[in-house]
Order: structure tokens, then sequence, then C-alpha cells
């Protein structure tokens, strides 16, 4: 019995967490701090401390998108189920924690502690009632793509050889913009909860049409940025054509279909988001 309620209770946390969704970021991390000669257990450290950092971001969103949750029939977090205690999630943040502060240890020191106090940070406001930041508009989206793209991408960067470039800066505005259509498009399937408990997304504040330019405006902004340092950096024209035209082709198509694309398209995607940024530090 007992140890059918840990299995069952190990597989809630882990759905309450939405692994799946730190892939990209975790890879990411962990892939720019091995381009940069970072050893392999250093680029492994870096994906686990994002899956941890994301897993606590998640949970604590699900326990206060309670509410949102429940009317949107969002049964992917286990709060709405009550098959979670607020004990159970309070010890596998505790756990989440120390794990994270264990792995300080072995990465690159201050930079890596800054860019994990600015994560937890930036997501444990994004998502608590007094800041809210989830419901104010395009400043949400913003701070969602610093957290998926910017900060993963800069904690595995800095455990490898030092970046002062200035093209290194505009590299981290890549980051940023390369994954704001993806958060653009996340509010489509939550928008009756949203309106009913006045969560003001991009969505709900300027519309599916106005969001749909929007997105479509920033890809082609992440691509006229990628392909200028591409130039500079004499990346192949091939891979830059192909990478440019595979992002924005399922931009298009994430953004038609309302946030729902197939699995197998979301593979491509995050292999061309990786392409773009790792062929650029490659050349650093």
């Amino acid at each position: 019995m007992m140890l059918h309620q840990a299995t069952k209770t190990g597989r809630l946390l882990s759905k309450n967490s939405r692994p799946q969704n730190a892939v990209y970021p975790g890879l990411l991390s962990a892939i720019s701090a091995y381009v940069l000669h970072a050893s392999i257990h250093v680029a492994v450290i870096c994906y686990i401390e994002i899956l941890l950092l994301y897993a606590i971001a998640a949970g604590f969103n699900n326990f206060h998108d309670l509410q949102t949750d429940t009317l949107n029939n969002r049964f992917d977090n286990p709060l709405v189920q009550k098959g979670l205690d607020n004990k159970e999630l309070g010890v596998f943040f505790a756990a989440c924690i120390l794990v994270i502060g264990i792995s300080q240890l072995r990465l690159a020191q201050p930079a890596t502690l800054f860019i994990t106090t600015s994560y937890l940070v930036l997501t444990l406001a994004y998502s608590h009632p007094r800041t809210n930041i989830k419901a104010r508009g395009l400043l949400g989206t913003l701070l969602l793509c610093i957290c998926y793209g910017t900060l993963p991408f800069l904690l595995g960067a800095l455990q490898g050889d030092t970046l002062k470039t200035p093209e290194f800066l505009l590299l981290l505005v890549l980051e940023t913009v390369l994954i704001m259509p993806l958060i653009l498009a996340k509010d489509y399937k939550d928008s009756k909860g949203d309106i009913l408990t006045r969560k003001y997304t991009p969505l709900i504040l300027y519309g599916s049409r106005v969001i749909f330019y929007i997105a479509l405006a920033t890809a082609l902004l992440a691509v006229t940025i990628y392909s200028w340092l591409a130039i500079q950096y004499s990346i192949s024209i091939v891979v830059v054509i192909a990478c440019s035209c595979i992002y924005l082709l399922l931009i298009y198509v994430l953004h038609t279909s309302k946030g729902t694309l197939a699995k197998s398209y979301r593979h491509v995607l995050v292999f061309a988001l990786l392409t773009i940024s790792l062929s650029l530090l490659k050349r650093f």
C-alpha cells in the first residue's frame, strides 16, 4: 500500500512539474555549456538545474492557477483533481531547492547563483497574487521568454569560455525574441477560464488577430537578427535559409491552429530553435 501511494504521488508530482516543457530550455542550457567547452558533467548539471527550476515554477503556477485551470478543465494540473496536497508539494519544492543548491558547487560562480536566483524570483513573481505578472499582458509574455530562453542559454554559456563581445549581447536578445511566438500561443487553450478569472493575457487584451500579427512580427525580427549574425560569422546560407523557413512555417501553423501542433512538428521546431542558437554560438 505504501509503495503504491509513493508511486502515485511521484507520478502526480512529475505531471505537476510538466518536464516536457523543460526539454527545450534544458537542452539549450546543456548544449550551450558543452559547445563552449564545459565538461559533459557540467552540461548535464545545467539540464537538471533548468528541469528543477521549471518544476518549482510550474508547481507554484499550478497552485495559484487552480481556479482558472478548473474552469478550463485542465486536468493536466493534478491539483484540480485533489491528487496532491500542499504538504507533498512543499516537500517536493524543498527537495528541488536542495538539489539546486548542491549543484551550485559544480557550476561557475557567482554568475550561476545570480542566474538561478533571478529565475526563481521572476517565475515566482509571475504567479504570486500580489505581483500577478501573468495577468499583465505582454509583460508576462516577456518574463516567460526570459525564463524559457534567455536565462537557460545564459546559464549554459557562462559555464564555458567567457563571452564579452557585443554580438553575444545581441544573441541574448535573439534568445528572447525567438521564443516569444511560442509563448504567445500558449493562451489559446485557456481563454475561457482566463476571461472568467480576469487574467489579462495578451490574447484577452488584444484578441487572436492582433496576437497572430505580433507573433509573425517577432518571428520575422528573430529571423532578421539570426541572418545578420549568421552573415557576421559566415554561417552556411543553406543552414540559415532552412532553419529560418522551418521556424517561420511552424510558427504560422502554430497560430493558425490556435496553439496546437503535432508532436512531430514540435520536435522539428525544437531542433530548428536549437540549431539557430548553437550554429551561432559555435562561432564565438
